[in-house]
């Protein structure tokens, strides 16, 4: 018979592993709890000085010389808190110029050997046109770059250069087109959006790249991997927690794995403008209530949280113990909107859930569908094409991506800040790099007063520009 103590103890402890959870899926959503009200810097807080003339010159380049830069302490009438200490961190393995040519190689910072899979990327990935829905979902964006932002997010992104450059915080233009993305996941609170900024330069600087013989072992445990893309074409994740337990608990190697597959992404998997997102699948079978491994969990979450911000489109946690699923739906409304939005516990019926986002021929067995299910050579990631279409099936597809500028991956902020001037706008002498749909290319061109040309053949994208040597010049 259990005593009174006992069941206490019980309880206790499941109340505990629920706060575990939750506190775990609170980072889904990617966007940061301000500390106060007054500490969340709204839309119509950022645009107070949006009349100000913004024609700044070229992006500032990250130097030897301003790598140890730190922000300067502004009066104390200034309408701006000085910002902490951003003085970058050195790697004395590679000297600075190394570096800084590093994060000028393309967004993805992974260095592979094996021959990809033909479908990693495919011509319906590079032409996909996405919907309003995929660009933005009430008053969340997705999708950052090659596309029209509203006059407030330009009048916000002024204002965070503004900032920046009063307090002599400089970045590289990679940093500066993800600036967007920092905002909103700091609520447009500028001194967390330029710490954040600063964070994950100092993060890009040091720890990438990442080499594929570094994590070859681990990539073929299972554990985190890629495969298949939804309907959307955002590829799939699938991060398997019994596997983790071959990584010996070891979240180091985790980390590494985990930022491996989402650098692996930027690199070969997104398409500025049409795909900037992932899905990703957590599969909780073999783990019981109790011996869910929480940190694990929690490292993989909070990951992908500060280093790859606004990225995740959906989670869905599948294969749940009985327990946490019966609690599923207790759980999703003590979250904030944006992660509760995001959030799927997905039972055995995958059809309802799963299916509807992503084709059968593209998942697994056991979440569904109808590919057999990888049970070892997890890597390179298994892909698939995306359509019957005969013409794109004669496709080269091994040499595809080998092919596509490096501009059409990586992408531009379309910025255009008030009062702007046309010819000062940095970004214009990159058109010839830059891949828009006929929607975008057609705004575009009645802002600036001029032709903007859309991409929607291979052919087109083949005809763009490669030459991006000149991007912090």
């Amino acid at each position: 018979m259990t005593s009174k103590n006992e069941n206490s103890i019980f309880v206790e402890s499941e109340e505990t592993r629920i706060t575990e959870i939750i506190d775990a899926l609170r980072d889904v959503g990617m966007v940061e709890a301000s500390e106060s009200e007054s500490e969340s810097m709204s839309f119509t807080s950022a645009i107070e000085d949006s009349d100000i003339e913004c024609t700044e010159g070229p992006d500032s380049m990250l130097t030897p010389k301003n790598l140890n830069d730190s922000p300067s302490k502004g009066p104390d009438d200034s309408p701006f808190k000085p910002i902490a200490d951003n003085s970058f961190k050195k790697n004395t393995n590679v000297n600075s110029n190394q570096r800084y040519n590093r994060i000028l190689e393309g967004l993805g910072q992974v260095e592979i050997e094996t021959p990809l899979n033909p479908y990693t990327m495919t011509i319906e990935c590079l032409l996909y046109e996405p919907q309003e829905e995929d660009i933005i979902e009430e008053d969340l964006r997705y999708i950052y770059l090659n596309q029209i932002l509203s006059k407030k997010e330009q009048n916000c992104l002024t204002k965070l250069r503004h900032y920046a450059k009063y307090h002599k915080v400089k970045f590289p233009h990679i940093i500066w087109i993800q600036a967007l993305r920092f905002l909103y996941s700091a609520q447009f609170h500028l001194q967390k959006a330029l710490d954040m900024m600063t964070a994950n330069l100092n993060f890009r600087i040091e720890e990438l790249p990442i080499y594929e013989a570094d994590v070859k072992d681990d990539l073929q445990l299972g554990a985190i991997y890629w495969h298949g893309r939804d309907y959307k074409c955002r590829p799939m994740l699938i991060v398997r927690i019994d596997k983790m337990d071959l990584l010996e608990g070891d979240i180091n190697r985790l980390q590494k794995l985990l930022c491996f597959c989402l650098e692996f992404f930027l690199r070969y998997l997104q398409v500025a403008g049409r795909v900037e997102n992932w899905n990703v699948i957590i599969d909780l079978s073999g783990k019981g209530f109790t011996d869910l491994p929480i940190q694990a969990l929690k490292s993989v979450i909070s990951l992908i949280n500060t280093r790859y911000r606004m990225r995740l489109y959906r989670m869905f946690i599948v294969n749940c113990p009985i327990f946490l699923n019966l609690l599923s739906s207790a759980l999703l409304s003590t979250l904030p909107g944006t992660s509760a939005r995001k959030v799927r516990f997905v039972d055995g019926a995958y059809s309802d859930e799963l299916l509807e986002m992503i084709s059968p021929y593209q998942l697994e067995q056991r979440y569904g569908g109808k590919c057999p299910d990888v049970t070892e050579n997890f890597y390179p990631f298994k892909f698939y094409p995306c359509s019957s279409n005969q013409n794109i099936m004669e496709l080269d597809q091994a040499e595809l991506l080998s092919k596509v500028p490096l501009g059409v991956i990586a992408g531009f902020s379309v910025e255009i800040p008030p009062n702007y001037d046309v010819e000062k706008l940095t970004w214009l002498k990159f058109l010839p790099n830059m891949s828009f749909s006929p929607l975008v290319a057609s705004k575009l061109s009645n802002i600036l007063g001029r032709e903007v040309k859309s991409v929607t053949s291979l052919q087109d994208i083949f005809n763009l520009s490669s030459n991006m040597n000149e991007l912090d010049n």
